[in-house]
């Protein structure tokens, strides 16, 4: 019985001390032999647990690498041609560097904040780069250009060398140099009809700035004289000046002060980020060297990106670099990318890149017909139309791009000043226009709100005060609805907005609605994507997945909005009068230490409670925990209950006196 008891005792001393070892450990795999790791500077290597000698390199990765274009290419060019392509490295260091930075209490110009995160990230990222020069080199490739807000390179290389870059297991995705293109194919009123005359006399973007990314900026044009407060080219043998026409029509919808063709914030300030030529098209490297010129080297902070252009030729699935890079801008530097959705309409999942990332603000087209009546309205036949190649929510919001009046860039003599145009390219300014209006409404009214937060908010608050077109609630032509200045006045002066962020320790947020009439229970919650380091070859990062719902009292659900793909959940509900509970909750945090959201309701919201949730490891070590001091209990007990039932054992004083008594011999 002894012997038992002591295996029983060992038995479960083995299995809650080698549970966790069990359940964690990695199965050890044969090492490729594919291909040759590379140092890093800082002494460290990169280790691929996705490349194993089960997985055809060819196939499943390198393939996955490469973009579909080159691929294409492999099999019917020239191998020995030299292409221009993106290289993007797998680890991506700009999210998290930019909340450390901004977690520094003596952080607080917004200027020089976004500059030192870009130096910080530059440090990283930097080494890492010049570590793939030797073999770049003796591929017969150079380098063209160092990336740091994406960490980036791009690259003339030979097409045949491609696959021998690609299994590296440094780098994540090979991308040609894509082209990108204009977005061409009475409308101000329209969008800033209120209730209110507060948007038109006391709001009119003051101390916001908008960098256009377009053809350039005719600055000498009588309605935009004095916007344009900083200016590069990055056309090469191009001024900054407009060549086009584009780039000025576009700068005359969000800032032109004519009294007949005003934009739509008249005071904003204008930086002319020239990417795109005569021809109106321009390469994606343009752009991005652009952006992390407007980061780095100007003095005026940009609040707001617009990018009325985009491409075909690449998957949107927000998987490319340009995607990539614009979730990186977003949501490391807190600016709002306001993009074209495109013009591939009317076929379904004809969103162009990069209006499919999923931080951006993808704008489609409608028909205003010169009306202020949206009984009138109607969805261009040439706006792009969703879902996107992976199958999120895009576009997000329409605004009015046919006949477009604004402002020229050859107005000069004779010519007019203003001309119309049509396309994703007219609707994707009015956005912008109104979001700096939002930006400096929440700098005025709400200075207790961390800056960090205005961009989410933005997006937040223009998407969940669209005006409803089309099929009711989201669809895919309309997005969320008509950008709305009127419903955005009426929210900002009763409706609610809430910023938090949620850890895996505590991944729900719960806040109750107390309604003394009946009324329709309103809830928007956004989110970011965040440029990560924990990624595989495949995705840049991992998109959290965040569920909301509604409940009563008694904890019935009554409402819930939970994609696992998209980064906005909505729900409209009509509510009788009493209290209901909202429930946000983090469902998967995707390997992100915290995840941030803003939640927007027309009724009022009160904060309850965040409520403990459990990981897998906390659970399992708890229940370790408990069983291995269960053990030790259960054993000290045996042990002492053994000790009480056993027969007493004789003492060495015990066997003499049981001895028979000594007596002494005979005498003979």
């Amino acid at each position: 019985m002894e012997n038992l008891k002591q295996k029983i005792f060992i038995g479960l001393l083995f299995i809650f001390l080698f549970t966790p070892y069990f359940l964690f450990i990695e199965v050890p795999t044969k090492s490729p032999t594919y291909f040759t790791p590379i140092s890093l500077q800082n002494g460290t290597y990169f280790d691929n647990s996705i490349l194993t000698s089960e997985i055809s390199p060819t196939v499943n990765v390198v393939e996955q690498k490469i973009s579909q274009k080159f691929q294409k290419l492999l099999k019917t060019s020239d191998l020995t041609q030299k292409i221009k392509c993106f290289i993007l490295l797998n680890e991506q260091p700009t999210n998290t560097i930019a909340r450390q930075v901004r977690d520094n209490p003596s952080s607080q110009d917004r200027v020089l904040l976004r500059k030192t995160i870009y130096h910080e990230t530059r440090k990283k990222v930097l080494p890492m780069q010049n570590d793939l020069v030797p073999l770049i080199s003796s591929l017969d490739g150079k380098i063209l250009r160092h990336y740091v807000v994406i960490n980036a390179l791009l690259v003339e290389i030979p097409l045949n060398a491609l696959p021998e870059l690609a299994e590296l297991y440094q780098i994540a995705r090979i991308e040609p140099d894509y082209k990108l293109q204009i977005q061409l194919e009475y409308s101000q009123p329209i969008v800033t009809n209120t209730t209110s005359p507060g948007w038109d006399y006391t709001y009119n973007g003051t101390g916001i700035v908008v960098a256009v990314c377009d053809t350039g900026i005719d600055k000498t044009h009588p309605n935009l004289v004095g916007k344009v407060i900083n200016e590069s080219s990055f056309v090469l043998g191009e001024p900054t000046d407009d060549l086009d026409g584009h780039g000025t029509h576009v700068a005359g919808i969000i800032a032109s002060n004519d009294t007949t063709y005003h934009g739509i914030a008249t005071n904003v300030s204008l930086v002319n980020v020239k990417i795109m030529d005569i021809s109106g098209t321009g390469d994606t490297s343009n752009l991005v060297s652009g952006i992390e010129w407007l980061l780095l080297n100007t003095s005026h902070i940009a609040d707001v990106i617009n990018l009325s252009a985009g491409t075909a030729s690449v998957t949107a699935d927000g998987d490319s670099v340009l995607a990539k890079f614009i979730d990186a801008i977003v949501s490391s530097y807190n600016i709002v990318w306001v993009n074209a959705a495109g013009n591939g309409g009317p076929f379904p999942q004809s969103i162009e890149v990069p209006g499919d990332a999923l931080n951006c603000i993808s704008v489609a087209n409608f028909n205003d017909a010169d009306s202020l009546n949206p009984a009138t309205w109607s969805i261009s036949s040439g706006s792009s139309v969703g879902p996107t190649d992976d199958g999120r929510k895009k576009p997000d919001i329409a605004a009015p791009g046919t006949i477009i009046w604004s402002t020229i860039h050859n107005w000069e003599g004779a010519n007019p000043d203003f001309a119309f145009k049509s396309g994703t390219s007219m609707a994707s300014p009015h956005v912008a226009g109104a979001a700096a209006l939002i930006l400096q409404y929440l700098e005025i009214n709400h200075a207790s709100l961390d800056s960090d937060w205005y961009a989410l908010t933005t997006k937040g608050v223009l998407l969940h005060t669209a005006y409803d077109l089309g099929t009711s609630g989201y669809d895919y032509y309309y997005g969320f609805g008509a950008v709305d200045m009127g419903s955005v006045w009426n929210f900002f002066q009763t409706g609610n907005f809430e910023n938090e962020t949620l850890e895996p320790s505590h991944g729900i947020c719960k806040y109750s609605l107390n309604l003394t009439t009946p009324q329709i229970i309103n809830t928007t919650v956004v989110w970011n994507r965040y440029a990560s380091t924990d990624f595989n070859y495949i995705y840049f990062s991992n998109l959290a997945n965040i569920d909301l719902r509604l409940e009563t009292t008694g904890g019935q659900l009554i409402s819930s909005s939970t994609s696992n793909i998209d980064n906005v959940e909505h729900i409209s509900y009509n509510a009788s009068a009493g209290t209901y509970y909202l429930f946000v909750e983090v469902m998967d945090f995707k390997n992100n230490e915290e995840q941030e959201y803003i939640i927007l309701s027309d009724t009022s919201i009160t904060f309850v409670e965040k409520i403990r949730t459990w990981t897998a490891l906390e659970i399992i070590t708890l229940v370790c925990v408990v069983g291995i001091v269960a053990t030790i209990a259960i054993s000290v007990f045996l042990w002492y209950r053994s000790r009480k039932t056993s027969p007493k054992e004789e003492t060495p004083l015990d066997v003499i006196s049981t001895r028979p008594e000594w007596s002494p011999a005979p005498e003979y």
